[in-house]
């Protein structure tokens, strides 16, 4: 505009043109901010009740490196489940029913993220977990180990408390026992489900193996019960699982 005055004697208003990239600047920043809370929010949605803070943090920090729609890795998978559970809802009414399990999956949910596993889903009375995905864990079976000792050291809690055990007592249902089973190997891990909804998931074979490792550990009459071999920090625990 200065130049074009005074060698050219035209006066230009660059006002507008001014406001108008300000207002591009301003619309592109909002547009920008958006969309990261969106998808910081996402993110909060699909793991923040699954992983522990730390670990969420983490996912956010690092939300680039996230495969989502199925990537094969290592993992170590854990189930759970309480032991005749049949019995269990045959005798006990269901409001006093819900509650014992809501206790005892609430418990074992708190062990599973305490060790950083990632909780794949609630199964009735029963829990899936798995740890190195959604972001890398180096030495997950050991930390998977770790949870499933915290799933044993919680039933016991929750067979020592009175309030919990008095329905369950008076019905001849106490004391209530876990099962566990484990295994580690590849696995398909990603969004599994449709367009509209889907989970985050682990499939394959080290999943199955995983749950007919928990199935097995009733007819070995033992709560924790891992298939396969154990790495060498995992070995450590071995006699405190046994």
């Amino acid at each position: 505009s200065a130049y074009g005055f005074r060698s050219l004697g035209v006066l230009v208003d660059a006002t507008f043109p001014v406001l108008a990239i300000i207002l591009i600047f301003l619309a592109t920043l909002a547009f920008r901010l958006l969309v990261t809370d969106s998808d910081r929010r996402m993110l909060r949605s699909a793991f923040g009740h699954f992983v522990s803070p730390d670990v969420l943090a983490e996912i956010e920090r690092n939300a680039g490196e996230l495969k989502l729609g199925g990537e094969v890795r290592e993992i170590s998978v854990l189930f759970v489940d309480i032991r005749k559970s049949t019995t269990l809802s045959e005798k006990l009414p269901p409001d006093a029913l819900v509650s014992l399990i809501n206790t005892l999956l609430d418990r074992w949910s708190a062990s599973i993220i305490a060790q950083s596993g990632t909780i794949d889903k609630f199964i009735g009375d029963a829990i899936m977990a798995f740890w190195n995905a959604p972001l890398s864990k180096p030495d997950h079976q050991y930390y998977a180990a770790r949870a499933a000792l915290g799933i044993r050291k919680a039933t016991a809690e929750v067979n020592a408390d009175s309030e919990v055990s008095r329905i369950p007592k008076e019905r001849g249902q106490w004391p209530l026992q876990c099962g566990v089973g484990m295994s580690s190997g590849p696995a398909c891990v990603g969004n599994m489900g449709s367009e509209t909804r889907f989970d985050y998931s682990a499939v394959g074979e080290t999943v199955n193996v995983a749950a007919r490792t928990e199935t097995a550990s009733k007819r070995a009459d033992f709560d924790i019960v891992i298939a396969g071999a154990l790495d060498s920090l995992a070995r450590k625990l071995e006699r405190q699982l046994g």
